[in-house]
């Protein structure tokens, strides 16, 4: 069951009683979960159930995903960290606010119910400044190579010629402001200094970001295994079960949302007046 706070004043069924805002999937190897909620901190594992200001830190060859209530999914890669800071979402018409907060490592952003009805809703906060993503896809990476802070576009932007919604992100901070509209672009930025001009990703980062959310742990044997069908064989079973738990975990939120909208249309009955099924998490 999932527990929520309302606008509203007024109490909730005990079960509820909880700031739900998601579930974990897809995890691979050591993701910790910490908050003032959890304490002590906790390992994640696919199916726990992600609370408001979880801080999300994942471990060399570690990776995981976060789905939200809206179907929003952060996917967290190694050596990152991301803390869901807000969520306010509403079942009814998919309105709502997003906020996240990344500090290290690669993430990557794929759009919700949310972005769909307020895309002008979805915040990343960043390093290097704050990131307004309408729709789509988007990650976030830090570079080794230059030391930069690398942003870019992976969903379809305003130049595509599939029928696809179009999507895109702002970057800013308080030395100016940066858009990209075009899928495959976006932009390198420094602490302390002005985002960049729009730019094609270079191949290399997106290498990188495509080997850092399939990495799996190091084994005893796997170690000895190189890179042989065996191995390519273990990677693939490996993204098809994590395929399977993140399909899985959406059905569950599903679930959970019938479940809430029941709850809130019996809100009389347990003396809370609450509006149209208005979730709130801050």
């Amino acid at each position: 069951m999932v527990a929520l706070v309302l606008l509203t004043a007024g109490t909730l069924r005990s079960t509820l009683a909880s700031q739900q805002v998601g579930v974990a999937a897809g995890v691979v190897g050591v993701v910790e979960i910490s908050s003032e909620a959890r304490q002590p901190p906790v390992k994640a594992k696919s199916g726990l159930e992600l609370l408001l200001r979880d801080r999300l830190a994942s471990n060399d060859e570690s990776h995981m995903q976060a789905v939200l209530l809206d179907r929003t999914t952060l996917t967290l890669g190694p050596n990152s960290v991301l803390v869901i800071d807000e969520l306010v979402y509403d079942p009814a018409t998919s309105a709502g606010n997003l906020t996240a907060t990344f500090s290290q490592g690669m993430v990557q952003y794929m759009s919700g119910d949310i972005a769909k009805s307020e895309a002008e809703n979805i915040t990343i906060v960043t390093p290097v400044g704050t990131l307004k993503v309408s729709g789509t896809s988007v990650f976030i990476m830090n570079d080794s190579k230059s030391g930069s802070i690398f942003i870019g576009l992976l969903g379809p932007g305003r130049s595509n010629d599939a029928s696809l919604v179009p999507g895109g992100f702002v970057l800013s901070n308080e030395l100016g402001t940066t858009t990209v509209l075009r899928s495959g672009h976006g932009v390198f930025t420094d602490k302390g200094a002005a985002p960049g001009a729009p730019m094609l990703a270079p191949a290399y980062l997106l290498d990188q970001l495509q080997a850092g959310f399939t990495s799996m742990p190091a084994t005893a044997g796997a170690r000895g295994a190189g890179k042989g069908p065996a191995n390519a064989a273990t990677s693939a079973g490996q993204n098809l079960a994590d395929t399977a738990m993140i399909a899985g975990e959406m059905a569950r939120v599903s679930e959970m949302m019938r479940e809430i909208e029941e709850v809130v249309r019996e809100g009389p009955e347990v003396g809370v007046g609450l509006p149209d099924s208005f979730f709130s998490f801050r």
